[in-house]
C-alpha cells in the first residue's frame, strides 16, 4: 500500500498493528526464541517470491570479500599513526581473510539459494504482542534485498548474542552467549528448517562468526577513513565497536564445535517430532 502526495512523492503505508511493542534489550530466552521463529517464518513466507525482481537498496551489502578489498584500499592510504595503533586488528582480519568469500561465492555459484532477506534482524526490528509476548512480524523493511538466509541468521545472533553495548571498551565483558544461540536457533529452525538446504544448515553455526567479522571490519574501515559512515559520539567509538565485534568473533571460534552440535541436536529434535 502506498500514498502519493500532491507533489508526486510516494509514501509507503502499513496497516497499524495495535497492542504491541519493540525492545532493544533481550528480556528472556523465550523472547529470543520468538525472534528466531518470526525471522524464519519471514524467510519461509517469501521462499517463492521472485528474488531478483527486488531493488538492491545497498549494493554488495554482505559481499564480505569486497568489504575486505575496500578495507585494504583504505588501509593503504590511512594515517600511519592510526594504522600503527590497530596492528592487532589488521592482523586479525588478514589471518581469517581466506574464509571471507565463503557465503558470497556460494550464492553466485548457486551452491546456496538466493532468498528474500531482511538484512537488519536485530531485536528492535521485531514487534511483540503486548499480552502474549509472541513475535508478530519484522519491521523496518528498507533493507529487504536478495541475499542468503545465513545473513539474517548470523546478523541476528551477532546483535543478540552479545550482552554488552556495541562499543563496550572492557572486552572482558564481551562474550557470545550460547543459551541465546540455542534459543534463537530453536525458533528459527522450527519455522524455516524445512526450507533450508543441507549446505545452508551446515553453515548455520558459522554464519554469526562471519557476519560479526564483516561488521567489525566495516567499523575498522570507517575508523581509518575518518568516521565518515557510522554515526559516532566520541572519536574512538568505531574502533571500540570493531574490537567488540572481533572479541565476540573470537569467542565464537572457541565455541564453534558446541554451536555446531547444538544445531545438529535441534535438527534431530525437530525431525523426530
Amino acid at each position: 500500500i502506498f500514498f502519493q502526495a500532491l507533489d508526486g512523492t510516494i509514501w509507503r503505508m502499513y496497516e497499524r498493528i495495535p497492542n504491541c511493542y519493540s525492545t532493544q534489550i533481550t528480556q528472556n530466552l523465550r523472547q529470543v526464541y520468538e525472534a528466531g521463529r518470526v525471522t524464519g517464518y519471514f524467510l519461509k513466507q517469501l521462499q517463492d517470491y521472485p528474488v531478483h525482481s527486488l531493488n538492491i537498496s545497498i549494493p554488495d551489502f554482505h559481499n564480505t570479500p569486497k568489504r575486505y578489498q575496500d578495507f585494504l584500499q583504505v588501509l593503504s592510504t590511512a594515517d600511519a599513526d592510526l594504522v600503527q595503533a590497530v596492528q592487532s586488528e589488521i592482523e586479525f582480519l588478514h589471518e581469517r581473510s581466506v574464509q571471507f568469500g565463503l557465503f558470497w561465492e556460494a550464492l553466485h555459484e548457486q551452491r546456496i539459494p538466493w532468498r528474500v532477506t531482511h538484512n537488519d534482524t536485530k531485536l528492535d526490528n521485531i514487534l511483540f504482542d503486548l499480552d502474549t509476548h509472541q513475535a508478530i512480524c519484522l519491521i523496518d523493511l528498507d533493507t529487504i534485498m536478495p541475499g542468503s538466509a545465513l545473513f539474517d541468521f548470523g546478523d541476528a545472533l551477532r546483535a543478540m548474542g552479545n550482552p554488552c553495548a556495541e562499543d563496550e571498551a572492557d572486552l572482558e565483558k564481551v562474550k557470545f552467549q550460547i543459551p541465546v544461540f540455542e534459543a534463537y536457533t530453536q525458533g528459527f529452525l522450527a519455522a524455516a528448517g524445512d526450507i533450508l538446504t543441507e549446505q545452508e544448515l551446515s553453515w548455520l553455526a558459522l554464519s554469526p562468526w562471519l557476519i560479526t567479522i564483516e561488521i567489525g571490519m566495516r567499523f575498522l574501515t570507517d575508523y581509518l577513513q575518518g568516521n565518515q559512515y557510522f554515526r559516532i559520539h566520541y572519536p574512538q567509538q568505531n574502533l571500540n565497536r570493531c574490537r567488540t565485534q572481533f572479541k565476540l568473533a573470537s569467542d565464537m571460534e572457541a565455541q564453534r564445535a558446541l554451536m555446531e552440535s547444538i544445531v545438529q541436536d535441534i535438527r534431530k529434535g525437530i525431525n523426530s517430532n
